[in-house]
Protein backbone atom coordinates (compact mmCIF):
# COMPACT_ATOMS: atom_id res chain seq x y z
CA UNK A 1 0.00 0.00 0.00
CA UNK A 2 1.03 3.59 -0.47
CA UNK A 3 0.97 4.17 3.28
CA UNK A 4 3.72 1.66 4.00
CA UNK A 5 6.96 3.07 5.30
CA UNK A 6 10.04 2.97 3.14
CA UNK A 7 11.99 5.14 0.71
CA UNK A 8 9.88 7.03 -1.79
CA UNK A 9 10.67 6.58 -5.46
CA UNK A 10 10.46 9.31 -8.11
CA UNK A 11 7.14 8.10 -9.46
CA UNK A 12 4.14 10.29 -10.19
CA UNK A 13 0.87 8.51 -9.50
CA UNK A 14 -2.75 9.50 -9.02
CA UNK A 15 -2.25 9.63 -5.24
CA UNK A 16 1.35 10.86 -5.09
CA UNK A 17 2.70 13.79 -7.13
CA UNK A 18 5.50 14.84 -4.81
CA UNK A 19 8.20 13.86 -7.30
CA UNK A 20 7.00 16.62 -9.61
CA UNK A 21 7.65 19.23 -6.93
CA UNK A 22 11.04 17.75 -6.06
CA UNK A 23 12.24 17.68 -9.68
CA UNK A 24 11.07 21.24 -10.34
CA UNK A 25 12.67 22.52 -7.16
CA UNK A 26 16.06 20.98 -7.82
CA UNK A 27 16.08 22.05 -11.46
CA UNK A 28 15.50 25.64 -10.39
CA UNK A 29 18.11 25.26 -7.65
CA UNK A 30 20.78 24.08 -10.10
CA UNK A 31 19.92 26.90 -12.51
CA UNK A 32 20.17 29.38 -9.66
CA UNK A 33 23.63 28.15 -8.66
CA UNK A 34 24.87 28.41 -12.26
CA UNK A 35 23.60 31.98 -12.58
CA UNK A 36 25.21 33.09 -9.33
CA UNK A 37 28.49 31.40 -10.26
CA UNK A 38 28.43 33.08 -13.68
CA UNK A 39 27.86 36.47 -12.12
CA UNK A 40 30.77 36.03 -9.72
CA UNK A 41 33.06 34.83 -12.51
CA UNK A 42 32.16 37.89 -14.58
CA UNK A 43 32.88 40.15 -11.64
CA UNK A 44 36.29 38.65 -10.93
CA UNK A 45 37.38 38.41 -14.58
CA UNK A 46 36.44 41.96 -15.60
CA UNK A 47 37.16 45.41 -14.32
CA UNK A 48 33.84 45.49 -12.44
CA UNK A 49 34.78 44.78 -8.84
CA UNK A 50 32.30 42.92 -6.62
CA UNK A 51 30.11 45.10 -4.41
CA UNK A 52 27.55 44.78 -1.65
CA UNK A 53 24.96 43.78 -4.24
CA UNK A 54 27.03 40.71 -5.15
CA UNK A 55 27.29 39.73 -1.48
CA UNK A 56 23.53 40.05 -1.11
CA UNK A 57 22.93 37.93 -4.22
CA UNK A 58 25.11 35.17 -2.78
CA UNK A 59 23.21 35.41 0.53
CA UNK A 60 19.88 35.17 -1.31
CA UNK A 61 21.15 32.13 -3.20
CA UNK A 62 22.12 30.40 0.05
CA UNK A 63 18.64 31.09 1.46
CA UNK A 64 17.02 29.77 -1.73
CA UNK A 65 19.05 26.56 -1.57
CA UNK A 66 17.97 26.19 2.05
CA UNK A 67 14.34 26.50 0.97
CA UNK A 68 14.98 23.88 -1.72
CA UNK A 69 16.38 21.45 0.83
CA UNK A 70 13.44 22.04 3.19
CA UNK A 71 10.89 21.37 0.44
CA UNK A 72 12.77 18.24 -0.60
CA UNK A 73 12.59 16.96 2.96
CA UNK A 74 8.88 17.76 3.01
CA UNK A 75 8.40 15.74 -0.19
CA UNK A 76 10.32 12.89 1.39
CA UNK A 77 7.97 13.07 4.38
CA UNK A 78 4.90 12.87 2.17
CA UNK A 79 4.17 16.28 0.66
CA UNK A 80 2.32 15.70 -2.59
CA UNK A 81 0.69 12.50 -1.32
CA UNK A 82 -2.97 12.11 -0.35
CA UNK A 83 -3.60 13.30 3.19
CA UNK A 84 -5.45 10.17 4.31
CA UNK A 85 -2.48 8.01 3.32
CA UNK A 86 -0.11 9.78 5.72
CA UNK A 87 0.62 9.03 9.35
CA UNK A 88 0.53 11.62 12.10
CA UNK A 89 4.30 11.86 12.38
CA UNK A 90 4.55 12.45 8.62
CA UNK A 91 2.03 15.30 8.79
CA UNK A 92 3.95 16.92 11.65
CA UNK A 93 7.22 16.66 9.68
CA UNK A 94 5.63 18.14 6.57
CA UNK A 95 4.29 21.11 8.52
CA UNK A 96 7.67 21.82 10.14
CA UNK A 97 9.56 21.59 6.87
CA UNK A 98 7.07 23.74 4.99
CA UNK A 99 7.20 26.24 7.85
CA UNK A 100 10.98 26.54 7.44
CA UNK A 101 10.73 26.64 3.64
CA UNK A 102 8.20 29.50 3.76
CA UNK A 103 10.39 31.62 6.06
CA UNK A 104 13.41 31.01 3.83
CA UNK A 105 11.30 31.91 0.79
CA UNK A 106 10.39 35.32 2.26
CA UNK A 107 14.02 36.02 3.18
CA UNK A 108 15.18 34.99 -0.29
CA UNK A 109 12.79 37.35 -2.06
CA UNK A 110 13.57 40.21 0.33
CA UNK A 111 17.36 39.90 0.15
CA UNK A 112 17.32 39.59 -3.65
CA UNK A 113 15.25 42.78 -3.87
CA UNK A 114 17.65 44.63 -1.57
CA UNK A 115 20.55 43.52 -3.79
CA UNK A 116 18.85 45.19 -6.75
CA UNK A 117 18.38 48.42 -4.79
CA UNK A 118 22.07 48.33 -3.83
CA UNK A 119 22.98 47.89 -7.50
CA UNK A 120 20.72 50.79 -8.52
CA UNK A 121 22.26 52.89 -5.77
CA UNK A 122 25.65 52.53 -7.42
CA UNK A 123 24.20 53.62 -10.76
CA UNK A 124 22.13 56.56 -9.61
CA UNK A 125 23.54 59.90 -10.69
CA UNK A 126 21.10 62.36 -9.15
CA UNK A 127 20.01 63.14 -5.61
CA UNK A 128 16.38 62.40 -6.51
CA UNK A 129 17.19 58.90 -7.71
CA UNK A 130 19.31 58.21 -4.65
CA UNK A 131 16.49 59.33 -2.35
CA UNK A 132 13.94 57.14 -4.13
CA UNK A 133 16.27 54.13 -3.97
CA UNK A 134 16.94 54.64 -0.25
CA UNK A 135 13.20 54.85 0.48
CA UNK A 136 12.58 51.78 -1.67
CA UNK A 137 15.27 49.83 0.19
CA UNK A 138 13.78 50.79 3.56
CA UNK A 139 10.30 49.70 2.42
CA UNK A 140 11.64 46.34 1.20
CA UNK A 141 13.58 45.79 4.41
CA UNK A 142 10.52 46.56 6.55
CA UNK A 143 8.37 44.33 4.34
CA UNK A 144 10.82 41.45 4.69
CA UNK A 145 11.00 41.73 8.48
CA UNK A 146 7.25 42.13 8.91
CA UNK A 147 6.29 39.19 6.65
CA UNK A 148 8.96 36.97 8.21
CA UNK A 149 7.59 37.59 11.70
CA UNK A 150 4.05 37.22 10.37
CA UNK A 151 4.84 33.77 8.99
CA UNK A 152 6.84 32.78 12.06
CA UNK A 153 3.95 33.56 14.42
CA UNK A 154 0.99 32.93 12.12
CA UNK A 155 -0.21 30.01 14.23
CA UNK A 156 -0.69 29.70 17.96
CA UNK A 157 2.30 28.89 20.16
CA UNK A 158 3.95 26.59 21.15
CA UNK A 159 3.50 24.99 17.72
CA UNK A 160 3.55 27.86 15.18
CA UNK A 161 4.27 25.46 12.33
CA UNK A 162 0.91 23.65 12.53
CA UNK A 163 -0.63 25.29 9.47
CA UNK A 164 -2.78 22.21 8.78
CA UNK A 165 -4.03 21.38 12.27
CA UNK A 166 -3.35 24.45 14.45
CA UNK A 167 -5.14 27.73 15.06
CA UNK A 168 -3.72 30.27 12.60
CA UNK A 169 -4.52 33.74 11.34
CA UNK A 170 -6.58 34.18 8.20
CA UNK A 171 -4.24 33.13 5.42
CA UNK A 172 -5.69 34.87 2.36
CA UNK A 173 -5.80 38.49 3.68
CA UNK A 174 -2.26 38.13 5.03
CA UNK A 175 -0.77 36.94 1.76
CA UNK A 176 -2.85 39.28 -0.39
CA UNK A 177 -1.46 42.25 1.54
CA UNK A 178 2.04 40.82 1.33
CA UNK A 179 1.78 40.22 -2.41
CA UNK A 180 0.43 43.72 -3.02
CA UNK A 181 3.50 45.34 -1.49
CA UNK A 182 5.72 42.83 -3.30
CA UNK A 183 4.19 43.69 -6.68
CA UNK A 184 4.33 47.45 -6.07
CA UNK A 185 8.04 47.33 -5.21
CA UNK A 186 8.68 45.23 -8.31
CA UNK A 187 6.92 47.81 -10.47
CA UNK A 188 9.07 50.59 -8.99
CA UNK A 189 12.19 48.52 -9.61
CA UNK A 190 11.17 48.27 -13.26
CA UNK A 191 10.10 51.86 -13.87
CA UNK A 192 12.96 53.58 -12.03
CA UNK A 193 15.88 52.06 -14.04
CA UNK A 194 14.00 52.66 -17.28
CA UNK A 195 13.58 56.31 -16.36
CA UNK A 196 17.28 56.52 -15.47
CA UNK A 197 18.30 55.08 -18.83
CA UNK A 198 15.80 56.82 -21.06
CA UNK A 199 17.45 60.27 -21.06
CA UNK A 200 20.99 58.96 -21.59
CA UNK A 201 22.85 59.57 -24.83
CA UNK A 202 22.94 55.88 -25.80
CA UNK A 203 22.12 53.95 -28.92
CA UNK A 204 18.58 52.67 -29.09
CA UNK A 205 19.78 49.06 -29.10
CA UNK A 206 21.78 49.58 -25.92
CA UNK A 207 18.83 51.23 -24.23
CA UNK A 208 16.60 48.33 -25.25
CA UNK A 209 19.05 45.83 -23.73
CA UNK A 210 19.20 47.65 -20.39
CA UNK A 211 15.41 48.07 -20.30
CA UNK A 212 14.90 44.38 -21.12
CA UNK A 213 17.15 43.29 -18.24
CA UNK A 214 15.09 45.17 -15.67
CA UNK A 215 11.78 44.34 -17.36
CA UNK A 216 12.42 40.68 -16.55
CA UNK A 217 10.89 41.42 -13.16
CA UNK A 218 7.52 41.30 -14.89
CA UNK A 219 7.89 37.51 -14.73
CA UNK A 220 8.18 37.75 -10.94
CA UNK A 221 5.00 39.82 -10.78
CA UNK A 222 3.10 37.17 -12.73
CA UNK A 223 4.46 34.34 -10.57
CA UNK A 224 3.67 36.24 -7.36
CA UNK A 225 0.05 36.71 -8.44
CA UNK A 226 -0.25 33.05 -9.44
CA UNK A 227 1.00 32.09 -6.01
CA UNK A 228 -1.95 33.88 -4.38
CA UNK A 229 -4.34 32.25 -6.84
CA UNK A 230 -3.16 28.76 -5.83
CA UNK A 231 -3.12 29.67 -2.15
CA UNK A 232 -6.79 28.72 -1.64
CA UNK A 233 -5.90 25.04 -1.97
CA UNK A 234 -3.17 25.22 0.63
CA UNK A 235 -5.48 24.56 3.60
CA UNK A 236 -8.26 22.67 1.86
CA UNK A 237 -9.64 19.23 2.61
CA UNK A 238 -6.49 17.56 1.25
CA UNK A 239 -3.71 20.09 1.96
CA UNK A 240 -0.71 17.83 1.34
CA UNK A 241 -1.98 16.85 -2.11
CA UNK A 242 -3.82 19.98 -3.29
CA UNK A 243 -1.07 22.39 -2.22
CA UNK A 244 1.34 20.99 -4.82
CA UNK A 245 0.74 23.80 -7.43
CA UNK A 246 1.18 26.36 -4.66
CA UNK A 247 4.47 24.77 -3.64
CA UNK A 248 5.77 24.71 -7.23
CA UNK A 249 4.89 28.35 -7.86
CA UNK A 250 6.43 29.39 -4.53
CA UNK A 251 9.71 27.67 -5.35
CA UNK A 252 9.66 29.23 -8.82
CA UNK A 253 9.25 32.67 -7.27
CA UNK A 254 12.09 32.05 -4.84
CA UNK A 255 14.56 30.82 -7.46
CA UNK A 256 13.59 33.33 -10.15
CA UNK A 257 14.04 36.20 -7.67
CA UNK A 258 17.72 35.29 -7.36
CA UNK A 259 18.15 34.55 -11.07
CA UNK A 260 16.66 37.89 -12.08
CA UNK A 261 18.82 39.64 -9.47
CA UNK A 262 21.89 38.09 -11.14
CA UNK A 263 21.14 39.42 -14.63
CA UNK A 264 22.37 43.02 -14.07
CA UNK A 265 25.80 41.62 -13.18
CA UNK A 266 26.18 39.57 -16.37
CA UNK A 267 28.73 40.66 -18.96
CA UNK A 268 26.26 41.41 -21.81
CA UNK A 269 24.47 43.88 -19.53
CA UNK A 270 27.72 45.44 -18.34
CA UNK A 271 28.96 45.83 -21.93
CA UNK A 272 25.80 47.68 -22.90
CA UNK A 273 25.36 49.68 -19.71
CA UNK A 274 28.93 50.74 -18.96
CA UNK A 275 28.70 53.48 -21.60
CA UNK A 276 25.66 54.90 -19.87
CA UNK A 277 24.40 53.84 -16.47
CA UNK A 278 27.66 52.58 -15.01
CA UNK A 279 29.34 55.92 -15.63
CA UNK A 280 26.90 57.39 -13.12
CA UNK A 281 29.05 55.96 -10.35
CA UNK A 282 31.64 58.58 -11.29
CA UNK A 283 29.20 61.20 -10.09
CA UNK A 284 30.33 60.60 -6.51
CA UNK A 285 33.60 62.43 -7.21
CA UNK A 286 33.72 66.07 -6.25
CA UNK A 287 34.47 69.05 -8.43
CA UNK A 288 38.03 69.36 -9.63
CA UNK A 289 38.18 65.83 -11.02
CA UNK A 290 37.79 64.88 -14.63
CA UNK A 291 34.21 63.74 -14.02
CA UNK A 292 32.79 65.88 -11.22
CA UNK A 293 29.38 66.04 -9.69
CA UNK A 294 28.39 68.73 -12.14
CA UNK A 295 29.77 66.80 -15.06
CA UNK A 296 27.27 66.04 -17.74
CA UNK A 297 28.29 62.46 -18.58
CA UNK A 298 24.83 61.39 -17.34
CA UNK A 299 22.93 64.44 -18.63
CA UNK A 300 21.15 64.89 -21.92
CA UNK A 301 22.44 67.71 -24.15
CA UNK A 302 20.22 70.74 -24.43
CA UNK A 303 19.40 72.34 -27.73
CA UNK A 304 21.39 75.46 -26.83
CA UNK A 305 24.53 73.47 -26.11
CA UNK A 306 24.14 71.60 -29.38
CA UNK A 307 23.81 74.85 -31.31
CA UNK A 308 26.76 76.52 -29.59
CA UNK A 309 29.05 73.61 -30.33
CA UNK A 310 29.04 74.35 -34.12
CA UNK A 311 30.43 70.93 -34.78
CA UNK A 312 33.48 71.50 -32.58
CA UNK A 313 32.51 68.95 -29.95
CA UNK A 314 32.24 65.27 -30.61
CA UNK A 315 29.99 63.04 -28.54
CA UNK A 316 30.80 59.66 -27.27
CA UNK A 317 28.19 56.90 -26.85
CA UNK A 318 27.40 58.18 -23.36
CA UNK A 319 26.84 61.73 -24.51
CA UNK A 320 30.10 63.09 -23.04
CA UNK A 321 31.46 66.06 -24.97
CA UNK A 322 35.21 65.86 -25.51
CA UNK A 323 37.26 68.83 -26.66
CA UNK A 324 40.65 68.08 -28.20
CA UNK A 325 43.70 70.27 -28.52
CA UNK A 326 46.02 69.14 -31.29
CA UNK A 327 49.29 70.16 -29.66
CA UNK A 328 48.57 68.68 -26.22
CA UNK A 329 46.17 65.78 -27.07
CA UNK A 330 44.30 66.70 -23.89
CA UNK A 331 40.73 65.62 -23.25
CA UNK A 332 40.45 66.88 -19.65
CA UNK A 333 37.27 68.87 -20.05
CA UNK A 334 35.60 69.41 -16.73
CA UNK A 335 32.57 71.54 -17.47
CA UNK A 336 30.96 73.02 -20.53
CA UNK A 337 29.38 76.45 -20.58
CA UNK A 338 26.59 76.05 -23.11
CA UNK A 339 25.55 79.71 -22.88
CA UNK A 340 28.83 81.16 -24.25
CA UNK A 341 30.16 78.14 -26.13
CA UNK A 342 33.35 77.58 -24.13
CA UNK A 343 34.94 74.72 -22.19
CA UNK A 344 37.64 74.22 -19.56
CA UNK A 345 40.75 72.48 -20.95
CA UNK A 346 44.28 71.75 -19.78
CA UNK A 347 47.00 73.76 -21.44
CA UNK A 348 50.55 72.66 -22.17
CA UNK A 349 51.68 73.78 -18.68
CA UNK A 350 49.12 71.68 -16.82
CA UNK A 351 46.81 74.58 -15.93
CA UNK A 352 43.03 74.48 -16.36
CA UNK A 353 42.00 77.38 -18.56
CA UNK A 354 38.78 78.50 -20.24
CA UNK A 355 38.84 78.35 -24.03
CA UNK A 356 36.26 79.06 -26.69
CA UNK A 357 34.95 76.11 -28.65
CA UNK A 358 35.60 77.92 -31.92
CA UNK A 359 39.31 78.20 -31.02
CA UNK A 360 39.43 74.47 -30.27
CA UNK A 361 37.80 73.72 -33.59
CA UNK A 362 40.24 75.93 -35.50
CA UNK A 363 43.20 74.40 -33.66
CA UNK A 364 42.08 70.86 -34.43
CA UNK A 365 41.21 71.57 -38.10
CA UNK A 366 43.73 70.36 -40.72
CA UNK A 367 46.44 72.83 -41.78
CA UNK A 368 46.80 73.90 -45.42
CA UNK A 369 49.21 71.88 -47.47
CA UNK A 370 51.53 74.85 -48.04
CA UNK A 371 52.06 75.12 -44.30
CA UNK A 372 53.87 71.81 -44.27
CA UNK A 373 56.92 73.41 -45.86
CA UNK A 374 57.23 75.98 -43.13
CA UNK A 375 58.95 75.41 -39.83
CA UNK A 376 56.64 74.66 -36.95
CA UNK A 377 55.60 77.71 -34.93
CA UNK A 378 57.43 78.43 -31.73
CA UNK A 379 55.49 77.77 -28.55
CA UNK A 380 54.35 80.84 -26.60
CA UNK A 381 56.63 82.01 -23.78
CA UNK A 382 55.74 80.72 -20.35
CA UNK A 383 53.99 83.07 -17.92
CA UNK A 384 55.97 84.86 -15.24
CA UNK A 385 54.82 82.55 -12.45
CA UNK A 386 56.26 79.56 -14.32
CA UNK A 387 59.66 81.14 -15.18
CA UNK A 388 62.62 79.84 -13.12
CA UNK A 389 64.15 82.08 -10.49
CA UNK A 390 67.62 83.10 -11.76
CA UNK A 391 68.30 85.79 -9.18
CA UNK A 392 70.88 83.64 -7.39
CA UNK A 393 73.14 83.77 -10.45
CA UNK A 394 73.01 87.55 -10.95
CA UNK A 395 75.72 88.56 -8.44
CA UNK A 396 78.17 85.96 -9.72
CA UNK A 397 77.77 87.10 -13.31
CA UNK A 398 78.32 90.72 -12.41
CA UNK A 399 81.53 89.95 -10.48
CA UNK A 400 82.90 88.01 -13.42
CA UNK A 401 82.17 90.85 -15.84
CA UNK A 402 83.91 93.53 -13.79
CA UNK A 403 86.88 91.25 -13.06
CA UNK A 404 86.35 90.64 -9.34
Amino acid sequence: MASEEGPRHAAITADDRGALLAMTTWFLGCTLVLCVATRLIVRFTTNHLPGIDDVLVVAAAVLAIGSTVAISLAVESGLGRRYFLLKTENIVSIQKEMYAATILYILTVGVSKISITAFLGRLSGTATHKTIIIILGIVILCWTIAITFGVAFACALPHPWETFTGKCISTMPFWIGSTTVDVLTDIIMIVLPIQMVWNLQMELGRKATVVFIFALRLVLIVVSILRVVYLNRFVGNDPTFDSLPYGIVTQCHSALSVIVACTPGMKPFLDHAQSGMLSASLGKHGQGTTFGQDSFNMQAFSKNSAQNSNGSRRRTKTGVALGSQSDTNSMAIEQADSSIGSVYVQDSYGRIIKQRLADIASASSPRPSRASSRSPPRPPPPPDELRPDLSIFTAHVRRKVIGL
